[in-house]
């Protein structure tokens, strides 16, 4: 597949307790790419993926909700619809 094809998912993931899920994905393989498990952001790599973590709760009036899933694509113009 070319790169300007690939499209890409990054879940985010709202928490309680930053600490203990870093730990918890960490557990599973997973490494910390950007932020800090003090703070209330950080970004995991596992594997292929990447997970962000947010230490608050979800905003329901941004329709936020405890999972949240973040598209990313290459080159949208060279695509075709229709």
């Amino acid at each position: 597949m070319d790169e300007r094809e690939r499209v890409t998912v990054q879940p985010m993931v709202h928490v309680e307790d930053m600490p203990s899920s870093v730990a918890f994905y960490e557990a599973l393989g997973a490494s910390v790419v950007n932020g800090s498990r003090d703070g209330d952001f950080v970004l995991l790599a596992l594997g292929d993926t990447q997970l962000s973590v947010l230490a608050h709760p979800p905003n329901p009036a941004q329709d936020e909700g405890v999972v949240e899933l973040n598209f990313q694509a290459g080159d949208l113009d060279s695509r075709r619809y229709g």
